[in-house]
């Protein structure tokens, strides 16, 4: 149906489209807005390099694990998986 349920441990379940930005980083992009954070300031943060998030932001990378887990840690949050129960 094109779209996808994601949940991070602190943020709401959302339902976003699968086309266009990676829903991680949609979920990244809300909290910088609602954060009043430069990019600049969460690549001193998390170690995540600006022209990754930028690439991120403009839909050219789909975000790896590893970094979109250092900026979630920066802001304050936790990736978590969980299995599925069968």
């Amino acid at each position: 149906d094109g779209i996808r349920d994601v949940a991070v441990t602190g943020v709401q379940t959302c339902a976003l489209p699968i086309s266009g930005v990676h829903w991680m980083v949609k979920i990244i992009w809300d909290e910088i807005i609602a954060g009043d954070l430069s990019t600049e300031h969460l690549t001193e943060v998390s170690g995540v390099s600006r022209s990754i998030i930028r690439r991120w932001r403009n839909g050219r990378n789909a975000p790896r694990i590893e970094n979109v887990e250092a900026v979630l840690n920066a802001l304050g949050y936790e990736l978590n998986v969980i299995k599925k129960e069968a």
